[in-house]
């Protein structure tokens, strides 16, 4: 089963915070981000994803389950994305 994200972006203090249940235990961790076209990579609980940030007319986030070699083998394994947006500088 696909894991599915809560991601909360705050282009103020340009910071991401990705939220996720993995193997049954609550996750998180916090990206800083600078670009407006941008990769991350992360582990949570064991399990590696890579995140591609796009901000283009629009900010979209997509995130993608490794394989054990830090290799992502295509869209089958794009994960579901719920985006917030925070328009004032807090987090």
């Amino acid at each position: 089963m696909a894991t599915s994200f809560n991601v909360i972006i705050n282009p103020f203090l340009q910071r991401m915070c990705v939220y996720a249940r993995v193997n049954k235990v609550d996750c998180e961790v916090v990206i800083p981000y600078e670009g407006l076209d941008e990769w991350h990579g992360f582990e949570l609980n064991g399990k590696l994803f890579d995140l591609h940030l796009l901000y283009d007319e629009d900010i979209e986030v997509y995130i993608n389950e490794m394989n054990n070699d830090g290799v992502v083998e295509g869209y089958e394994n794009l994960c579901h994305v719920k985006l917030t947006i925070r328009t004032k500088y807090e987090f």
